[in-house]
């Protein structure tokens, strides 16, 4: 990046072939770089995600697509929740799924360039809840919302370590 600043304040000094050695020389350096990075972030991602905890729950308890899904083939339990606000329900934290064609991104083009020249930070927090709540189009069936929560001491990963109030279990 600092290789790139300094050909841009120099560009006008040098000649266009002095500048396209310049740049290629730069590139050349840079892609491993990038390829390194890409690991470590791949590496970080990973790490991050084995810590998550997502709590799925649909609008539509009778559509026969979510039995057959999510119900040990039609052989299980629904049961139907619902939030209590005056006992602060964990319910109440559920972020709607967004469906959609477009895979998400953690930034586009314009937000990293202006991230990676010190113009504006990425917003962690809205790309954070972008990867964590979409989906395909193909799934809008399942009206879904998601409670994303991290793991507790002594959760091994199978199910959700939070417990939900008596009231909000309004029927099975």
């Amino acid at each position: 990046f600092s290789q790139i600043m300094t050909a841009r304040r120099n560009r006008k000094k040098r000649k266009r072939e002095q500048f396209r050695t310049f740049v290629s020389s730069a590139m050349s350096q840079a892609i491993p770089n990038l390829k390194r990075s890409q690991a470590l972030a791949s590496h970080a991602w990973a790490e991050y995600l084995s810590k998550l905890r997502i709590f799925c729950v649909t609008e539509d308890n009778a559509n026969i697509l979510m039995w057959s899904h999510y119900a040990d083939n039609h052989t299980g339990a629904v049961l139907r929740l619902k939030c209590v606000h005056e006992r602060d329900s964990v319910l109440l934290a559920a972020l709607p799924v967004r469906y959609t064609d477009e895979a998400p991104y953690i930034g586009n083009q314009q937000e990293w360039i202006c991230h990676l020249t010190g113009q504006k930070k990425i917003d962690d927090g809205s790309h954070f809840r972008k990867l964590t709540t979409s989906k395909s189009k193909q799934w809008s069936y399942e009206s879904e919302w998601r409670l994303i929560n991290f793991k507790g001491p002594g959760d091994d990963g199978r199910c959700w370590h939070d417990t939900f109030l008596p009231e909000e279990i309004e029927a099975i």
